[in-house]
């Protein structure tokens, strides 16, 4: 997905909050349309930070671009901008507007749990990415053992075959 795509369905769960917190929707209800909010958000942010560090493209394969550099710059500032603005103005409802029944301390809760997980998922990923070159690795030195071993097994039958053949 493009970054105008992602962030519209933020905007959407956006509007979905607002509209939850002005009917006076219940707290669990308040927090699904934030959850969903947040969700989009963060694959709006993974796209981003993607974007900015994009891999080697294949040799093979040819260079194609969706947009300008001008227009994906554009989109990209957009994006974030907007996202900056959204995480204002839920800040603000926490604080002074239709959440304010939930107060600071259910803000920072929030920011305190988005941060512990957070932490816990760059755990995880670093933790995926030590296994993985540990396999890779495990997987050479098995395949270079598997090459000797052959060998050494096919050199030891040649040698009986020859000493069978001459005797």
């Amino acid at each position: 997905m493009d970054p105008v795509s992602l962030l519209g369905l933020a905007v959407t769960a956006y509007n979905g909050i607002k509209q939850a917190a002005k009917l006076g929707k219940e707290v669990h209800e308040i927090y699904g349309e934030l959850s969903k909010w947040a969700t989009h958000i963060s694959d709006l942010n993974e796209f981003l930070s993607q974007d900015t560090k994009k891999k080697k493209p294949s040799i093979f394969k040819k260079l194609e671009f969706k947009s300008s550099e001008t227009a994906e710059a554009f989109n990209i500032l957009a994006a974030r901008k907007q996202v900056e603005q959204m995480e204002a103005d839920i800040r603000f409802m926490f604080l002074y507007g239709e959440l304010s029944h939930l107060g600071m301390d259910g803000y920072r809760e929030l920011i305190d749990i988005r941060r512990e997980i957070r932490t816990q998922r760059e755990k995880l990923i670093y933790e995926h990415q030590r296994r993985k070159k540990q396999f890779i690795h495990n997987l050479k030195i098995g395949t270079i053992m598997t090459t000797l071993l052959v060998l050494v097994f096919v050199a030891f039958y040649v040698t009986i075959q020859l000493i069978t053949t001459k005797g």
